[in-house]
């Protein structure tokens, strides 16, 4: 898992892109990125809670893809990386 942030080109604010990788090796790690992705899609809206913006597949058997989500707060690039590793491994 290789997490970093950029500035969205469109809207100008700042994201977090993480790169998800070996998503189909084992079933608990499919059911991970599942809940990772249902989560970040059903709390996009709320206000104090980071939102999914976008999902790519960078590979044609969906192995790799990297996650799109939108920072509401300035913090840390060791912030980031901790944040979604609690999430990733929750």
């Amino acid at each position: 898992m290789f997490s970093s942030s950029a500035a969205d080109d469109i809207s100008g604010e700042t994201v977090a892109i993480k790169l998800v990788t070996r998503i189909f090796e084992k079933i608990q790690f499919a059911k991970r990125a599942l809940r990772e992705i249902t989560l970040l899609r059903h709390f996009s809206h709320h206000s104090n809670i980071t939102g999914l913006i976008d999902i790519d597949a960078i590979s044609p058997d969906f192995s790799e893809m990297y996650v799109v989500v939108l920072f509401r707060y300035a913090i840390s690039k060791s912030h980031c990386s901790y944040i979604f590793m609690e999430v990733w491994t929750f």
